[in-house]
């Protein structure tokens, strides 16, 4: 078992340990690394103005998600490389294609928002496929706001950047991947503070140990609901489980009478595969929160968290979704309706997940 987290923050590596649950991603850039750059605008998510890039090597593949860094918590970021808008330059001093297409057409205005929107475009401009309509764009852009509204050439310059060859960061590619698997080494994460403890189980069996040792932990997944407990509600959250690092929880799978959905799958991830299985679903998700939200937010932690305003199980019990709970006694299925008994009451029972 580790006691540290560890990630590069940039090219450069880090290793945490003994600090708050309730650190924020956000907070630790501004107060501990002096990345002012990342800016803390509504601080719950809505805004974009944080907006950092994590990636994570998944496979062969380098995967590259714009998140809100004001609600996710540092250890989240365990085995993964954060950027933030300081490491776009190249060692030139060229700036990256999308900070020079915001110059060149003028899509900064009092530029609060700025920094925000350029680690979003860097984002969707790493995404396979990236299309130049300016739906698309503007869907990539939803998570993000700006006072001034001066959308119209931000998304022109999107359109230039778009057409750039690469950028510095495609040069680092073999690199990253290196670093990334150096980081991965399999093994249970427990970080222990004045504040509280935070465990990041390798493994569903390792959760199911931890959570029956301590029921009452908090369980956490994209944290674009926890996040809020802590930054506008104050709340300190003790004891928490981290789901984030759990391969069986992320595998979806399709069929032809069935798709199914680890309790960890992301909904941008699960968003195509759910699109195919009702166009009206696909455009419900479509729907969810910015893109940086569907980055982090899953869909098990949408239904388990049973918020009033979880958007996701009104569609699934109508289209008769089934829920399977997990313990180390073993494990149940359910119609997802059955799940909601009450209001903030759901049929779940200690030590399940």
């Amino acid at each position: 078992m580790r006691e540290s987290i560890r990630f590069y923050l940039g090219n450069v590596r880090h290793e945490v340990s003994g600090f708050s649950p309730t650190r924020t991603v956000l907070d630790w850039l501004r107060e501990d690394r002096r990345r002012t750059g990342t800016k803390e605008g509504c601080n719950e998510g809505d805004c974009g103005a944080c907006t950092v890039l994590v990636v994570r090597l998944e496979g062969d593949t380098l995967v590259w998600r714009a998140v809100n860094a004001c609600i996710q918590f540092l250890w989240m970021l365990d085995g993964a490389q954060l950027f933030t808008v300081e490491d776009l330059r190249s060692p030139d001093g060229a700036l990256h294609p999308v900070q020079q297409a915001m110059v060149d057409l003028h899509g900064a205005q009092c530029g609060f928002c700025t920094p925000g929107f350029v680690m979003s475009m860097v984002a969707y401009c790493k995404t396979p496929g990236a299309s130049m309509e300016e739906d698309a764009i503007n869907t990539a852009l939803a998570g993000n706001l700006c006072r001034c509204t001066g959308y119209a050439p931000i998304v022109r310059a999107m359109k230039q950047a778009l057409m750039a060859p690469g950028d510095a960061l495609d040069t680092q590619t073999e690199a990253i991947k290196t670093r990334l698997k150096a980081l991965a080494d399999g093994q249970t994460v427990e970080i222990t503070g004045p504040e509280g403890r935070v465990t990041l189980p390798a493994s569903a069996g390792a959760l199911a140990a931890a959570y029956q040792a301590d029921p009452q932990a908090t369980l956490v997944a994209g944290a674009t609901d926890v996040g809020l407990w802590v930054t506008k509600g104050l709340r300190d959250l003790g004891t928490v489980i981290f789901l984030g690092g759990i391969a069986e929880l992320a595998a979806i799978e399709e069929s032809d009478d069935a798709l199914t959905l680890g309790a960890g799958v992301r909904y941008a991830d699960a968003h195509a595969a759910m699109a195919r299985l009702h166009p009206d679903l696909g455009e419900l998700v479509r729907r969810i929160g910015g893109l940086q939200v569907r980055n982090a937010g899953t869909i098990g932690g949408n239904i388990a968290n049973g918020s009033p305003i979880g958007d996701g199980p009104p569609a699934l019990i109508a289209l008769g979704a089934e829920l399977t709970l997990r313990s180390m006694a073993g494990r149940r299925t359910m119609a997802l309706e059955d799940y909601f008994l009450a209001y903030g009451k759901q049929d779940r029972q200690p030590g399940e997940f």
